[in-house]
This record gives structure tokens, sequence and C-alpha cells, in this order.
């Protein structure tokens, strides 16, 4: 293996820079977080000025080339471009796709060059999408594709290099304020894919009509429901609408006073659910009522090995913002048979970017979980740890669990899933399915935030006791699929169990 340079070697000095206003700046810094949370030194610059040296530059959402000076201060500076490169180099390239129609969206990561995007290819990804994104949520994919193939870069032994682009060159021009015009005489569904990828603040849609301009805002109504297919056969989400009295249907709803809810993306009020099995018509038609309130789906058991569709799962989770994890007992079984390696490949060529970590089948030491934690976080994946046993005759002191707790999030895991099992027969609760509140007294006041921990609680009971105790965003993880609106109408105050909690005091 050849010796990696020396300013390969960790800490690396990494430079994040975003040189403009953009969307993705709180993306650069979370990037830069992250990569800080791996040993490496990460700085974020908001101007070229601001560059460092001696390692790394990822240039990302800039707007101004760097020159020859500012790429010499690094070893390595990196863009990333979204199209089939040497195709569609230029501006922005994914609202340009998406207004030609197209649905599989090229991403690459690239060597910066002196010529725009036309640096040696590193790297290359895709982002799919399903017709109804708007600019916000393709941004969102966008994002994480970048972050992805960063870590990607960064997790290498050695610094990978590029091969160099090989065709003829297209070139998407700058979007212009008038790129937004829709014209009044088409209908929406014709125009829909420039609609939907107009900035209401930037350069928000508009038509002339009767010698007057009109402005248009584009957003999604807070729920949908399933409603019909478009012209490419695909589901469309509509305005649900309510039985009145006389039974006509109407399409408003009273407002009500409801606890606070994170949107999606989400760091707090996380739904990890399990799929236990569903085939594909049984996923659409969940997902097409219930995508919003769903953040990550776990194939239970390592089913995921066994699974012949599950690259198409995993697509499908991913165009509705849904992140897809394989569970603890394929980590396990991979760890146990030496397959580790061969397991993060598999991830990765199923453009899954997240994976839990464990040890409560198999005895496998919590040094080693430890150090597989912090092998994944090196990768580049987002690391869910999990503490706790599921043999239910094995007690593990509070002091051990904290200790354990911590020790995974020092290590690189983004959260901590509590264990519980899937019939709450153990872990964090006792053989009949009672929890241990003691236990999660001392865990959340040893200086553990909730917010770093994910809380199984498949049945109702157990989901209303956290819903009550730490709040409507409440990380809670291994409810059935089919359960999703159980728990998000708990979280709300829309059930029995917790109408009291949310809204005994009667609104002036």
């Amino acid at each position: 293996m050849t010796t990696p340079p020396a300013w390969w070697r960790t800490p690396r000095q990494v430079d994040i820079v975003v040189d403009n206003p953009s969307w993705f700046v709180p993306f650069g810094e979370r990037l830069a977080a992250t990569i800080e949370r791996a040993g490496d030194s990460a700085r974020f610059c908001r101007s070229h000025d601001e560059i460092g040296g001696g390692g790394i530059a990822f240039f990302l959402g800039c707007i101004h080339l760097a020159g020859e000076e500012t790429l010499r201060r690094h070893h390595r500076n990196l863009v990333v471009h979204e199209s089939d490169l040497p195709r569609g180099r230029g501006f922005s390239p994914l609202t340009w796709q998406v207004i030609e129609g197209r649905d599989e969206i090229p991403i690459c990561l690239l060597d910066a060059a002196a010529g725009a995007d036309a640096g040696p290819v590193v790297y290359r990804d895709r982002m799919c999408f399903s017709g109804h994104e708007l600019i916000d949520e393709m941004r969102s994919v966008q994002a994480e594709k970048t972050i992805g193939l960063c870590l990607r870069f960064l997790a290498e032994a050695a610094p990978p290099t590029g091969d160099e682009q090989t065709g003829e060159p297209t070139l998407y021009r700058r979007r212009r304020p008038e790129d937004s015009r829709l014209d009044p005489a088409q209908s929406i569904a014709g125009q829909f894919d420039l609609l939907r990828t107009v900035d209401n603040a930037r350069y928000p849609a508009f038509f002339e009509h009767r010698g007057h301009r009109y402005r248009l805002n584009i957003d999604k109504a807070p729920e949908t429901a399933a409603g019909h297919s478009d012209e490419r056969g695909r589901s469309v989400s509509r305005q649900p609408t309510t039985p009145s009295a006389t039974g006509k249907f109407e399409r408003k709803r009273p407002t009500l006073s409801l606890p606070p809810r994170s949107a999606k993306p989400r760091e707090t009020g996380l739904s990890n659910l399990v799929d236990n099995g569903y085939g594909r018509n049984q996923l659409e038609d969940v997902l097409s009522m219930c995508h919003p309130f769903i953040d990550i789906v776990k194939l239970g058991w390592a089913s995921a090995y066994i699974t012949s569709n599950l690259r198409e799962k995993a697509e499908l989770f991913a165009r509705h913002d849904i992140r897809t994890c394989l569970g603890g007992m394929m980590f396990e079984l991979s760890y146990w048979q030496g397959k580790i390696d061969d397991y993060a490949v598999w991830l990765d060529d199923l453009g899954i970017d997240m994976v839990e970590v464990s040890n409560g089948s198999l005895p496998i030491p919590e040094q080693e979980k430890r150090k597989m934690v912090e092998y994944f976080a090196g990768r580049g994946f987002t690391v869910l740890s999990e503490v706790g046993s599921k043999d239910v005759t094995h007690v593990s002191p509070p002091e051990e669990w904290v200790e354990f707790v911590k020790a995974d999030l020092e290590a690189g895991a983004w959260k901590v899933i509590l264990e519980g099992r899937a019939d709450a027969s153990a872990g964090i609760y006792r053989a009949d399915g009672s929890l241990q509140d003691a236990l999660i007294d001392v865990i959340l006041d040893s200086g553990i935030t909730a917010d770093d921990l994910i809380f199984e609680a498949p049945h109702k009971r157990q989901m209303t006791w956290f819903v009550r105790r730490i709040g409507s965003n409440v990380n809670i993880g291994n409810v059935p699929l089919g359960e999703v609106l159980n728990l998000e109408t708990l979280r709300l105050g829309l059930r029995g169990d917790t109408v009291a909690h949310f809204h005994a005091r009667q609104p002036a």
C-alpha cells in the first residue's frame, strides 16, 4: 500500500468555503462540525481571503472562481457539481435539469481547475427525485449528497485521484429573474417543473396578464394525503378534505393550537420506524400520506440481507427525504464474520449513508464497538450507536449506561439508541414491558441530553410516556411503520393519551 503524504495524516487542515449568502451555509457549517468530530481540523470560510492552507479545501456553492494563488494554498481543492460532466458545466445545473424534466440528476466531486467545472472527477453519484419536490426539498437532497461526497473523500486511506473528463462539454448559463416567467395561457401541470424550481424570495414565479405583472409563491400545504397521478404516472399529493355535518366535503379545517413540532430534515423529534417486510405498493401507500412524519426507516432484524428489492426500497425512501438504515443485527453479523469492509462498500453501493452499530445480540466488546463507531464516522456515515442488551436476563447498572452512551457520542455517534427490543422486554424495559423510569432519569440527569438519544418505544403506552416526559420532539425508535400516525398524533396531542397533557388549558 502506498504511504499517504504527510498532509493527509490526521489531524488534517480542511477548509469549507462558501463565498456568498448561499442556502448551503448551514450545511457547510454542519460539514465543518462533522469533520471536527472525526478528528480533523475544520475551518468554515465565507470568503477566499479566509482560506488557510496546507491541507484540503472544499469550495461549495461558490460563485467566484478561485485564482491560482488561492488554489496553491492547499494540496487538494475540490468542488461539487450537479451534472454528468463534462455535460452541464456552468450555473444552476440542478435547476436547469429539473426544468428539462429529469428526475435523476448526476452529482460529481471533482478537483478545482482553471476552467469552471473542468477538473478530474473523483466520484460520481446521483440524486433521485419523484417529481413533486420543491426547491427547498431538492436542495436538502443536494446538500446531503454533497456532504457525503466530501466525507467519503476524507475517509480514504490515501488521497484519491480523479479521472479526466472526456467528451464534448456543454454549458448552462446563469439563471436570470426572467427565467421564472410563466405563460398564463398554459396549464400549471405543463409548467410545474419550472414552478417548483423557483425561489420565492430571490426569483419568484411571475406572469403578465391584461397589462400587469403578477407574482406567485409556491409552497406545499402542511399536511397532504394521497391524491391522484400526474401525467408521468406518479402519485401526487393534494390537500385533504374533511366531511361536514351535512355530509359534503369542505376544503378548510379549523386552525388548532398544537405543540411545537420540528420540520424535516430534523435533528430532534426523530421518528425511526421499522419496516418488517413491506412490499413496494404498501410502502407507496404509507409514504404518500405519512412521509412528513418519518425520518428514518430501519429494515427489521437482518432482513436486508434477503430483501430482493433493497436498492429499490432505499431509493423510494430517499425520494421522500427518509433515510434508510439496515439495523444493528446486520452490522453485528458483518463484524462477527470479519466482513465490515465489505459491509461498508455494500452500503455505499446502495446509496445508504446511515449505519447502526450495536452489540446487543453478539458479544462484541464495548471498545471494539467504539472503534466501529469511529470507523464508520470516518468513512462519512451517519452513525447510530445502540446501548443495551437484548438479553432479558442481562441487567446493567445505570452508571454503565451513562458511561457507554457518553463514550459512543465522543467516538462520533450522531445519536445513541437506548435498546428496548421490538417487544419492549429488555434494555430500558423490564421483562413485563414496564419501563425502568429511574434508569431514564439517571441517564438524563448525567448531562446527556434527550436530543442525543433515541428511545426505543414500540408500543403506544411507551411512546406516550416519553412524549409526556420529554415533549413532542422526543426522538423515538423501533416503532412499526404502520404505527406512524399513532406516534405523530401522540406527539401533537391529537389522541386521548396526550390530549390533556398538551391541551389542559383552554385557549382564550
